[in-house]
């Protein structure tokens, strides 16, 4: 398992995650949440950002999953471009798929079609 990991404009991340739920059905099974960058005006110039205010998206994925779906990400929506945003995976070696299916009853309540914040 890995974790994605996507950083972007405040309501960006939704389309993105919902162009992905096309072809990967888990995708419903993440969390959003608004995040707050402390950086600086000046260094928000130099660096050409707009905003502090950030979306930040975790979702939980196979292995295999994640190289298509970060190519996906950039093929589609240019992430690598300045001031776009990230996505990047942290690869998760404690967690098993029964773990997966327990975290999913717990907090997501095993509803699949429908996005938490």
């Amino acid at each position: 398992m890995q974790l994605l990991i996507l950083i972007t404009e405040h309501n960006q991340s939704k389309i993105i995650l919902n162009e992905l739920s096309k072809d990967f059905n888990y995708f419903t099974n993440g969390f959003t949440f608004l995040g707050k960058g402390t950086a600086s005006r000046e260094i928000l110039e130099t660096l050409s950002l707009a905003k502090t205010e950030k979306d930040v998206s975790l979702i939980l994925v196979k292995d295999s999953d994640l190289p298509i779906m970060l190519k996906r990400i950039d093929d589609k929506f240019n992430l690598t471009q300045k001031g776009k945003g990230i996505a990047f995976g942290v690869k998760l070696n404690s967690i098993s798929s029964k773990t997966l299916e327990i975290l999913k009853k717990e907090y997501i309540g095993g509803n699949n079609n429908e996005w938490r914040s």
